[in-house]
């Protein structure tokens, strides 16, 4: 009896300490939110930038793009961004091309650096994290006179005068990127070359068909065109053709 209490004893002994031991050892949980993709980038969102709300428009396909949040503007810069070369991209640092304006252009040898073309300078605005993206996008509107078709919305004179169209949507005008345009009045269609430079812009050999219609606004409207010589596009985003001699100015929206 005493042997075998005894070699119960010295069993309990030597394995005491190992069941000692592993019972004070918890195991190690990985959750599956910690686990993330080594070169995947949290970007803080603050709670004004989740309530802004921007519009992309590609002025290659005219089509317009809402972007509700961060994630959003990184998705339209990822499919709707135009890859270049560093070589290419120095370039367009100095002054890109005119018929870029308002694209987003990336920087394929260099870490996919995004930019969009700034129609005023043709200089690019760096877009950088999505959260600026945003903020970018937000803040700049695809202001080129070739984005659409644009409908005679009235004309002003320094004198106070208004003119609207009698019939809405009658009136419009399309610039191309070949500097050339077409529109239609209330009675015929009419085209032409333009001129551009910076804000400055011209209309140049300008025809139409030669229908007679009654009570036409066709001739006030053509004449009227005639007569610009700048652009602008006021806080709307509608297009401000400005008059010779600050005589008044065509908004088209």
């Amino acid at each position: 009896m005493t042997k075998k209490f005894l070699l119960s004893l010295i069993v309990s002994i030597l394995f005491l300490p190992a069941i000692t031991l592993a019972s004070t050892i918890e195991p190690k949980l990985i959750s599956a939110p910690s686990v993330m993709p080594i070169n995947q980038e949290i970007v803080p969102i603050s709670e004004n930038i989740m309530t802004k709300t921007a519009l992309y428009n590609n002025p290659q396909t005219k089509e317009f793009y809402q972007i509700n949040n961060a994630s959003q503007a990184f998705k339209i810069i990822k499919e709707q961004a135009l890859g270049v070369s560093q070589k290419n991209y120095e370039k367009f640092a100095k002054k890109a091309p005119s018929n870029l304006d308002g694209r987003i252009i990336l920087n394929v040898e260099d870490h996919g650096k995004a930019y969009i073309v700034d129609y005023k300078n043709d200089k690019l605005i760096y877009l950088g994290k999505p959260d600026r993206a945003l903020r970018i996008f937000s803040e700049f509107r695809l202001e080129s006179i070739t984005a659409k078709t644009w409908t005679w919305l009235k004309t002003l004179t320094n004198d106070g005068v208004i003119t609207y169209p009698k019939v809405s949507d009658d009136f419009s005008i399309t610039f191309t990127d070949e500097n050339s345009f077409n529109g239609t009045t209330d009675c015929n269609s009419y085209f032409g070359q333009y001129i551009k430079d910076d804000n400055n812009l011209n209309f140049d050999k300008m025809g139409s068909t030669k229908m007679y219609c009654h009570d036409s606004q066709e001739q006030e409207y053509i004449s009227s065109l005639s007569e610009v010589d700048k652009y602008m596009f006021n806080e709307q985003g509608n297009l401000v053709l400005l008059l010779k001699y600050d005589s008044g100015s065509i908004i088209f929206e």
